[in-house]
């Protein structure tokens, strides 16, 4: 009787190591794909309350977010979705018709204007930031799956207090007296 669970043991053992064999390849290369995505661009710093801090090219003072490539590679957010419902990640698909214009280099920096004001030009969204806290999450197709590279749910913001990263790219989140859109979080 030892002897047959032995068997059985080994024959189990067999078909989950060839089994194995199939599916380990393309779940490294899917995991490895999205660890390099992950790994890269994040959301670094949002101000959902702006009344003087910077204006976006429509002469208004709107909410923000900045992305930030902590990568050692450029990296095109072209066709990325962002949402501020986790139920709706493709809420708003980044354009790729201009996909140059959506490139963060490495070390890089990417604002987004949310102001609901898509017509304003390619780095607008569709919606506002609430300032008293939701959720934000940045989101990519891999092998037709929806898979979530960065997200954040933040508090209320007072009003030209941002809330980001420190340092950037970093996994601590910190509110900023003096916000520093487009450029190092200090």
């Amino acid at each position: 009787m030892n002897q047959k669970f032995s068997v059985n043991a080994k024959l189990k053992g067999l078909s989950i190591f060839r089994l194995g064999i199939k599916i380990v390849p393309v779940t490294l290369i899917l995991v490895l794909l999205v660890q390099n995505l992950t790994g890269q661009v994040v959301i670094n710093e949002i101000l959902a309350n702006n009344k003087t801090i910077i204006k976006s090219n429509t002469g208004k003072y709107s909410d923000w977010i900045e992305l930030y490539n902590k990568g050692t590679e450029s990296v095109s957010i072209a066709g990325w979705m962002i949402s501020d419902n986790p139920e709706n990640p493709s809420r708003y698909a980044i354009p790729s018709d201009s996909p140059d214009s959506m490139v963060i280099a490495p070390h890089g920096f990417l604002l987004l204007w949310a102001d609901g004001n898509t017509s304003a030009g390619i780095r607008h969204l569709p919606f506002k930031l609430s300032k008293k806290g939701e959720f934000l999450g940045i989101y990519t197709l891999v092998e037709g799956k929806m898979v979530c590279l960065d997200s954040i749910r933040y508090k209320g913001m007072k009003q030209d207090i941002s809330f980001g990263r420190k340092p950037d790219g970093g996994k601590n989140w910190v509110d900023f007296k003096k916000p520093t859109p487009g450029t190092k979080n200090l």
